[in-house]
């Protein structure tokens, strides 16, 4: 379904679209009565919903589940890149916490969704149940610690692509999906041998909604080198779960220690051999620590805990 965001000072009204997986038939019945609500921003910039398409019917085991399309990606209504920048996917968020009339919400982000969930619990800590951020950072700095990393185990392809992509110069879509394609052994942190030939070895390959290119190349060009947050991780005092991929190599596992140090109220927990898409064969455990903060954490009482589980 698709959401009206109202405009505001100089940035334009837009339509978003959200996936909602909810226990209750009942359409009348309010989000987050029930059982908690989890907002998942995806990666990026300029990625949509259909990352987790593989995991979304786990997670919703254990809370109601509004999947995000930002701004101007997959099928929201299209937009200027330059009207999606950070603080506009933020407001974006807030605006539709407020149109779906949610009190409190978790708010699960992975990569760049991790990033922009960092900024909106600064802003909006108050309205956080909790805070699950998966292979994030806390600056832009973790880009060029990744290109130190992949000059040393990639392929002169692998690291020409990866200059073009984090300078905002990839041309097409095709060939966004082939830095994917010949990414996807490092991205999984697996042994080469181990590898497959299905184009679908990691969740942003093999979709029918191709990236938001434009915002793609504007946000590793410029919304991304200006990206720091470290001096006001102080201030999210919602409940923090953060998964880290010991082998994630865009996302060093020393941003993930960084974060658990400054984030007051953060628990770290992370995956040895993963990489950046930490899911990815380590399902379970993945699951599991979720599961663990949503249930232990995050419950007030042992009904909502046994609602949670059904």
């Amino acid at each position: 379904m698709k959401i009206k965001i109202p405009s505001r000072n100089t940035i334009p009204e837009c339509e978003l679209y959200v996936e909602i997986l909810r226990s209750s038939a009942d359409e009348t019945k309010q989000l987050g009565n029930e059982r908690p609500v989890m907002f998942m921003l995806p990666g990026g910039p300029g990625g949509n919903h259909t990352v987790y398409d593989g995991i979304k019917a786990s997670l919703f085991k254990y809370a109601d589940l509004v999947l995000i399309d930002p701004r101007g990606c997959g099928l929201s209504s299209c937009s200027e890149a330059r009207f999606c920048r950070m603080e506009e996917s933020v407001n974006d968020i807030e605006a539709l916490r407020q149109e779906l009339g949610i009190e409190k919400f978790i708010l699960f982000g992975g990569s760049y969704g991790a990033m922009v969930s960092l900024r909106y619990a600064i802003s909006y800590s108050v309205n956080l149940q909790g805070l699950i951020l998966v292979a994030g950072a806390p600056s832009g700095e973790c880009f060029d610690t990744a290109l130190e990393t992949l000059r040393k185990i990639g392929t002169e392809e692998q690291i020409s692509l990866a200059e073009k992509l984090f300078a905002g110069r990839i041309e097409s879509v095709e060939e966004k999906e082939r830095y994917y394609f010949i990414m996807r052994d490092i991205y999984l942190a697996r042994n080469k041998q181990d590898m497959v030939s299905d184009k679908k070895s990691i969740p942003t390959l093999g979709k029918k909604l191709p990236y938001f290119l434009e915002l793609s190349n504007f946000g590793h060009s410029t919304i991304l080198p200006n990206y720091d947050v470290v001096k006001d991780l102080h201030k999210i005092t919602a409940p923090t779960l953060l998964l880290a991929g010991e082998r994630d190599w865009i996302n060093n596992v020393k941003y993930a220690y960084q974060m658990n140090e400054l984030i007051p109220n953060a628990e770290l927990v992370v995956f040895p051999g993963a990489g950046h898409f930490i899911w990815q064969g380590i399902e379970e455990q993945f699951y599991e620590k979720i599961a663990t903060f949503i249930l232990n954490r995050l419950s007030s009482n042992s009904q909502r805990i046994e609602r949670a589980r059904l």
